[in-house]
């Protein structure tokens, strides 16, 4: 998954609901059981979304 969100709908916690609602439906309507998330290291925008959405980084599992 990649995602980019423009400059004025920022830090609103729109991109965490999105991943949220993807994941939800993933798992609803798949064989998926195990997700991994890995941002890129300079990305501490795309780390926190993915720590507001709930989901464990870097070595963690995801539940």
């Amino acid at each position: 998954m990649a995602y980019w969100l423009g400059k004025d709908y920022r830090n609103q916690g729109i991109m965490s609901k999105v991943i949220i609602d993807f994941i939800d439906e993933l798992f609803l309507k798949t064989t998926v059981h195990r997700i991994y998330a890995r941002p890129f290291a300079y990305n501490q925008a795309s780390s926190k979304v993915l720590e507001n959405a709930g989901k464990y980084l870097q070595r963690r599992k995801i539940f």
